[in-house]
């Protein structure tokens, strides 16, 4: 890597070894060894180190001289790791005597070499035109021959006499120049002898000079002069032959031996270089006429990173990019990456990166940016070259193709066109599908090279054209097209063109043919034609005109073009032909784009155009009406029709999502009419209009008929609904609606409310874009051994298995997570009975290197070939889905957590409160067992409620994601309310309160509702008044509003505490919030009692609603609606007959518990009941037991869930998986302290038969062990 200062210190180096040391070997050194080296005299360019070791040691044996240097104006400028540019400035002191200091401007790029030395590559030396003399930066004073001689000696005025085509002459600076000076070489080369060249200039200088010269020369040296500076000038100079050679003349001012002025200079024949010159120039002039006038772009140009500097470029190429010629020039800052489309950006950087030495080229086809920004597509080729000056640049050849140019090739002059244009032309065309073939229509022959029978794939000859070529290549609608274009030539016209589609209906080909020659009766004798690919085009005329009729996001017909097709359609059908006109409406759409949001919401439009497409066919008319709104015209069809298609759309649309148990239900209503009705459109959309409101009024989700409906209804439903049915705007706020499954994945997952709604979606959208049968995610679970199909769409109803388990064994299961290819896919299943599709692709889901599941693609279509685009999408899928559904998973299970956390205390603490308090006082009236009894009652009931509770509150985040389900039973309002008033009754005593609990209804009804839920709600907002009042009293109300046909209760909590702020009432009810923030340092509680309460009520139909003022107390209200549940006799509410008890004598049992206290109660109170009881202290003990016992020796087993060593949940995966013959049958009953309904799935999906909490109910045990033992479960 190049430091700051390391190149400096190399340029630096190298010139003390060049001008002060003049050592050959150093100089070299501080070089690369393709050195390019610029030096101060006419094309004095070295390239590599064996050419400027050769120009050293040459300049070093001519002038010896040494230098002392100083360094002025350094400037260092790093470009990247590798590579540095310096620029300094020279000053060289000669350290001989009476010759003249310099400066050298020099810039130097360095470079780091394979060893990692800093090393110059490029090395320009420059000095002003003044001081060059054809050395390399060494300019000398030139005094009168004697000083000369004395300064630099004969022997180094001989090797510059012998190494210039010329020599030295000086003149006086007098009038005419007066000579002062010549020596021998000068004379020799001019053909003279001293004296007769003397006479023939008649002693002066300016006599030698053409007459044409004289002036400005004179002109030249006197202002030089005048001013102190040497001089440089061009003339002729006349020979003894009296022919005039072309010279280059540097002098300077001297003075001679007397003091007088002198001119000296050294003059050197430049004849054949002013001729190669002119020839060069006259070349130049031809090759930029041709440059400028072929029909391509041409563009030189040096490439610095992504910087472009133009060197050269054709009128074509500047007309291409768009600008001016003046604007093109002046403008500074091309950057490559901005005259490329985006889209095709990286492909043409990439290859432009490997344009490198000279002789690389790379062709290319891409959309350029022109100025005002529109892109335009060029096709050619780019090349590495180094141009007449010695510099390596990128040339560009290339065609603008956007628009193809029809070249007439018929001018004989095309013929003589320079070679070099039509090399050009050649090297354009080759990288293009343009090709030719020649038409003969006397014969009626054809000849076809060979190039465009490798492209077009046509025959090397046609002996009867068009027909024969027709035949093979042209699909039969367009013949006729190109039959008169053949015909047209024969007419006499110049030039035809015509326009095909291919016999297997995928080119479009466009073909010209051009009169080249005639035959002496003027008829067209050879005829050329040109025949060009134009699919591309064809395809972007289509999308342009999609672009324009076509809806953005659905594919179908926008609303005005469609209804003209429409009724174009109707209008021109042919007589007794049919068609039926539909109108659909998806139901509740606005509902589930304001919760799913917009993506999800515009991904169901494109699934339903998708199914519309899919229904009807490509040649129905099929419009996007509106935002949700849907038209289609069927054609060739009736009513009878109607009645089938219209309903099977309307259930596909209901199945577009596979899981029906989802938020989110997707449907359609659709009105239908037949023009058997009426034949106007107009009248068709009024009559299918009208019967859609009646569907939307009457069924959603169906499809109905206009005459069917209207003989239903017994009036014509146009009478009874006249008002238009309301069509949405549609509003395109979507970000995607593009075909991109990837993209389309991460924008729906990543702004879905609702995630499993989405993968869902996701699914169908895969299913539908791809053609596949199905397409689903399966979750595995190792510690089970099952796959359960979490995700799943199908395109048959009949074939979903979403929801499903199965299970596999221990080998299938590590047979399966070890059956993916290394891109992790695998196109077969492991075992029958988990699919029976012939075809399927697999990718497995992996959690930090853990198997966990796949996501699947099937096919029913035997040996399906999945292709590289099918695989990487199902690759890019199984890394993408799962991680969202992992993050939802884990971001519910934190919050669940943390709600559960927040909520525990104060829930917990009022049930506890009354037991408390109803231990103190049976401790006071121990001596009263009436009053004892009844204490130990309530707090028995107390307990009963606590224990309800606790499960409830295990389970209560399921409130806030929307999951939690009422449990609907028979409700005793009665015995609610009594029980409420014993839970709080003891409280309201130890505070001083009093607790009216009154029910105003007139008769007590069985009520159907969740009793566990109400009794929370009142709990939570009569424990709330305890806390909050001091004194005075609480009231709780049940008012009867309504009996008939429901009950409307409204219940009311009143009470005369502290009271609630208006500014504040709102708030209360938001979750972890209270009145005030001292409210939780004084009261206690965690603020989630009335959030929880108010979103129960909300789940069971009502409002919970307060009003209070502060320092008067509060009144919480809410009403409901019940519906009345069948009534039972008093007998059966008040006690119930005890069921017999069941025998279990000699059964065996097997009881794996931890605890020794729990283990005893359990062995004690089944001994009681007959069983023989066997314990186990783990989980261990109790899978050692079971297997080395007999077959059938335990009729059931009891399994603790938490255990040391060996939990429960694994013992029973290790005796379900352990082969015995009793394994997969013994009944299995799971006991854990835990609540939560999580838990009992996990018991039952390891293998258990059942499931109880702790502590444990006896009855409820032995009905579980009475159904278990004798096969009910």
């Amino acid at each position: 890597m190049i430091q700051e200062g390391t190149a400096c210190k190399t340029v630096k180096a190298f010139f003390d070894a060049y001008l002060v040391r003049r050592d050959v070997e150093n100089s070299l050194a501080c070089l690369t060894q393709e050195i390019q080296w610029v030096g101060t005299g006419k094309s004095k360019t070295t390239i590599g180190r064996t050419q400027a070791e050769q120009a050293l040691k040459e300049e070093f044996s001519q002038i010896p001289l040494m230098f002392r240097i100083k360094y002025e104006n350094i400037e260092e400028i790093v470009v990247s790791d590798t590579c540095a540019v310096v620029l300094l400035t020279v000053s060289a002191y000669p350290l001989m005597e009476g010759t003249d200091t310099f400066q050298l401007l020099v810039t130097a790029t360095c470079v780091e070499n394979h060893n990692g030395l800093c090393r110059i590559a490029s090395l320009h030396i420059s000095v002003p035109d003044s001081q060059q003399v054809g050395s390399w930066g060494i300019a000398a004073s030139l005094p009168e021959r004697t000083e000369l001689e004395q300064q630099i000696g004969e022997k180094a005025l001989d090797i510059l006499g012998k190494n210039i085509p010329g020599g030295m002459m000086g003149g006086y600076l007098e009038p005419d120049y007066p000579l002062y000076y010549v020596n021998d070489y000068m004379l020799s080369y001019l053909g003279f002898t001293r004296d007769e060249f003397i006479t023939t200039i008649n002693g002066k200088v300016i006599n030698c000079i053409h007459p044409d010269d004289r002036t400005r020369v004179d002109t030249l040296v006197t202002q030089a002069f005048s001013i102190g500076n040497t001089y440089e000038v061009r003339y002729r100079m006349l020979k003894k032959d009296n022919s005039y050679i072309w010279v280059n003349d540097v002098g300077k001012k001297a003075s001679s031996i007397d003091g007088r002025a002198v001119c000296i200079s050294v003059i050197r024949d430049i004849t054949a270089e002013m001729e190669d010159h002119e020839h060069l120039k006259q070349q130049a002039e031809h090759y930029d006429r041709l440059f400028q006038s072929v029909l391509c772009g041409i563009a030189q140009y040096r490439l610095s990173g992504q910087q472009v500097t133009f060197k050269n470029a054709n009128r074509e190429c500047i007309h291409i990019l768009g600008y001016t010629a003046e604007e093109f020039w002046a403008k500074q800052d091309w950057n490559l990456e901005d005259l490329i489309v985006l889209e095709d950006r990286e492909r043409v950087l990439k290859g432009a990166s490997r344009l490198q030495r000279p002789g690389d080229r790379e062709a290319f086809e891409y959309r350029l940016l022109q100025k005002d920004g529109n892109p335009c597509w060029i096709i050619g080729s780019a090349e590495v070259i180094v141009d007449l000056d010695g510099e390596q640049l990128t040339q560009s050849v290339f065609l603008d193709i956007n628009e193809r140019k029809h070249v007439e090739l018929c001018n004989e002059q095309l013929a003589d066109q320079v070679e070099a244009s039509n090399e050009i032309l050649h090297l354009a065309l080759e990288h293009t599908s343009i090709c030719e073939f020649f038409y003969y229509p006397e014969t009626g022959s054809c000849t076809v090279p060979e190039r465009t029978c490798s492209i077009y794939h046509c025959q090397p000859h046609y002996m009867r054209m068009p027909e024969d070529f027709a035949e093979e290549h042209v699909d039969k609608a367009y013949r006729q097209t190109l039959y008169e274009a053949y015909e047209r030539i024969d007419r006499g016209e110049h030039t035809t063109i015509c326009e095909f589609r291919s016999l297997d209906g995928c080119q479009w080909c466009r073909q010209t043919l051009s009169v080249i020659r005639h035959n002496e009766a003027g008829l067209p004798q050879l005829v050329i034609g040109i025949v060009e690919d134009i699919t591309h085009q064809k395809e972007v005329e289509q999308a342009l005109d999609n672009a324009r009729s076509r809806d953005s996001l659905t594919g179908l017909y926008k609303r005005e073009y469609g209804v003209r097709l429409a009724q174009e359609h109707l209008n021109n059908r042919p007589v007794g032909e049919h068609a039926v006109l539909m109108l659909l409406d998806m139901d509740n759409f606005g509902a589930i784009n304001q919760k799913e949001g917009n993506i999800f919401a515009d991904a169901v439009l494109q699934e339903v155009a998708s199914l519309l497409r899919a229904e009807t066919g490509p040649d129905q008319i099929q419009v996007r009406l509106g935002g949700d709104e849907f038209m289609l015209l069927l054609k060739h069809s009736d009513k009878a029709h109607a009645t089938t298609i219209g309903p099977r759309i309307a259930n596909r649309v209901q199945g577009i999502l596979a899981d029906k148990d989802r938020d989110v239900h997707i449907s359609v209503s659709i009105g239908m009419c037949s023009t058997e009705v009426t034949q106007d459109y107009n009248e068709l959309y009024r009559c299918a209009e009208s019967t859609l409101k009646y569907v939307k009024e009457h069924g959603k989700g169906q499809a109905a008929c206009y005459l069917d409906t209207s003989n239903a209804v017994g009036m014509f439903l146009t009478q009874i609904y006249t008002d238009e049915h309301p069509v949405n705007e549609i509003e395109n706020l979507s970000s995607f609606a593009g075909s991109d499954l990837i993209s389309f994945s991460l924008d729906l997952l990543g702004k879905a409310k609702n995630l499993d709604d989405a993968v869902s979606l996701l699914l169908a959208r895969i299913g539908n874009a791809c053609g596949f049968d199905r397409v689903s995610i399966i979750e595995a679970d190792r510690a089970y051994l099952t796959y359960h199909f979490a995700y799943q769409w199908a395109r048959s109803r009949t074939r979903i298995q979403l929801g499903q388990d199965f299970y596999v064994s221990d080998e299938d299961f590590e047979l399966c997570s070890a059956m993916y290819d290394e891109d992790g896919l695998a196109d077969h299943n492991l075992r029958d009975g988990i699919s029976d599709f012939a075809s399927c692709l697999h990718a497995g889901i992996w959690d930090y290197g853990e198997y966990v599941g796949s996501i699947s693609f099937e096919v029913d279509v035997p040996g399906y070939h999945w292709t590289a685009e099918h695989r990487r999408l199902l690759q890019e899928l199984a890394r993408l889905v799962p991680s969202f559904i992992m993050k939802s998973k884990a971001d519910a299970v934190s919050q669940a957590k943390t709600d559960f956390l927040s909520r525990m205390s104060h829930e917990i603490r009022t049930p506890m409160n009354a037991i408390s308090g109803m231990t103190t006082i049976a401790k006071s009236v121990v001596q009263d067992p009436v009053k004892t009894l009844d204490c130990l009652e309530k707090i028995e009931s107390s307990n009963r409620y606590l224990l309800g509770l606790i499960n409830d509150i295990l389970d209560m985040s399921r409130i806030e994601s929307g999951k939690l389900e009422l449990n609907y039973g028979s409700l005793d309002l009665t015995q609610l309310l009594a029980s409420l008033d014993s839970l709080f009754h003891a409280q309201a005593l130890e505070k001083g309160l009093t607790l009216n609990v009154k029910d105003g209804r007139i008769k007590n009804r069985l009520l159907q509702a969740d009793g566990l839920r109400l009794n929370q709600v009142l709990v939570n907002i009569i424990g709330n008044a305890v806390k909050f009042t001091d004194c005075g009293g609480i009231t709780v109300y049940v008012e009867e509003l309504e009996t008939e046909p429901r009950a409307v209760l409204r219940f009311s909590v009143t009470d005369t505490g502290i009271g609630i702020d208006s500014a504040v009432q709102r708030r209360i009810f938001n979750p972890f919030e209270q009145a005030e923030a001292s409210t939780a340092s004084r009261h206690g509680g965690t603020g989630l009692g009335l959030s929880i309460s108010f979103r129960l009520v909300q789940k069971m139909g009502g409002n919970l609603e307060v009003r209070s003022e502060p320092g008067r107390g509060s009144t919480f209200f809410f009403t409901l609606s019940f519906d009345y549940a069948a009534e039972t006799k008093d007998t059966d509410r008040e006690t119930a007959s005890p069921a017999p008890l069941p025998d279990f004598n000699g059964r065996n049992i097997l009881l794996a518990e931890d605890n020794e206290l729990n283990q005893e109660i359990a062995q004690t109170l089944l001994e009681m009941y007959g069983f023989t009881v066997t314990c186990a202290a783990n989980g261990q003990e109790a899978l050692d037991l079971f297997c080395t016992g007999a077959p059938g020796r335990f009729d059931v087993i009891l399994m603790d869930i938490r255990m040391p060593f060996m939990d429960g949940l694994e013992a029973t995966r290790r005796i379900r998986t352990s082969g015995r013959t009793d394994a997969r049958t013994i009944p299995i009953i799971a006991l854990s302290a835990n609540a939560f309904d999580e838990d009992s799935k996990k018991s039952i999906a390891s293998g258990m038969n059942g499931h109880l909490s702790k502590p444990i109910e006896i009855d409820k045990l032995l009905e579980v062990l009475r159904r278990c033992i004798h096969n009910v479960i």
